[in-house]
């Protein structure tokens, strides 16, 4: 016999899934995801430490640009302004106080973005560095946007079709190869395009 359960009021049973949503919240409080311009920073230093060198930018125009960029992208942070000034002092400590006070009043100003592959064509980024660097958000000058989708595709349904193998699902090529050997349609009496178009649906 099964242990008696008592049944909850409404009101109660609101209050639990209540109470569940806010554990569930305090225990990802923790664990917020990364924002877009957060992982397109990380991803600007990894790029800019395999170009430049560690830390320091190079004094010239190359340098410049790849502060501006970075502190386009910064600005969008948290405490965008404090660390966009720290930045600029460890990294890109060839400019002046004047430029640096310049980048900084025009990422307040008109904060700028970049798409990833014009960030690809303006620092030069190739496919092998995309991928050695695993830059997600930063394209290559020759592996077009296009190309990347059609990869990125590629690659999810050949995990897809993996995982459903691990699971004992036939692919397309030996489903057909088990029905050419066995012809159901000859025991049902009918042609292969009848029993075909009749053949239930997988769900």
């Amino acid at each position: 016999m099964a242990p008696y359960v008592p049944k909850l009021s409404k009101a109660s049973a609101l209050r639990e899934v209540a109470q569940r949503y806010a554990r569930k919240a305090r225990r990802g409080a923790g664990h917020k995801p990364r924002t877009q311009a957060a992982i397109r920073c990380a991803e600007l230093t990894r790029l800019f430490d395999d170009k430049f060198g560690p830390m320091v930018l190079p004094d010239n125009d190359d340098g410049y640009q790849a502060a501006r960029v970075m502190v386009h992208h910064i600005g969008r942070l948290r405490h965008g302004d404090r660390r966009m000034a720290s930045w600029l002092n460890a990294c890109a400590g060839f400019l002046s106080m004047a430029d640096r006070e310049r980048l900084i009043s025009e990422v307040e100003e008109c904060p700028l973005k970049w798409t990833a592959d014009k960030l690809a064509w303006k620092f030069k980024v190739t496919a092998e560095q995309r991928a050695r660097l695993k830059l997600t958000t930063i394209g290559a000058i020759d592996l077009p946007k296009a190309e990347r989708i059609k990869r990125r595709t590629a690659i999810k349904n050949a995990r897809r079709q993996a995982q459903r193998h691990e699971q004992g699902a036939m692919s397309r090529a030996e489903y057909r190869q088990t029905v050419q050997s066995a012809k159901p349609w000859t025991e049902q009496g009918v042609s292969r395009a009848t029993w075909y178009r009749n053949r239930p649906i997988e769900t």
